[in-house]
């Protein structure tokens, strides 16, 4: 699924893994705690063992998406 208004390539978690363990990758969660569940973005790790870590702990990820290069600053 492609934002256009970002240009980001999410991937649903069912979809596929990410390429490569311990890097950082654009992640969208559901909020557990309200009825629709509110998309929230953060920025996590994954790991070799298939676990999410870093940042928000206490949602499920959907979706991920590869970081943006960073501008040349």
């Amino acid at each position: 699924m492609t934002d256009k208004r970002l240009g980001v390539d999410w991937i649903f978690v069912t979809e596929r893994k990410p390429p490569r363990p311990d890097d950082d990758y654009l992640v969208v969660m559901r909020n557990k705690n309200k009825e629709d569940g509110i998309p929230l973005q953060d920025v996590k790790s994954y790991t070799s063992d298939g676990i999410w870590v870093g940042g928000n702990n206490w949602e499920d990820v959907v979706a991920w998406a590869e970081l943006p290069e960073s501008p040349c600053l």
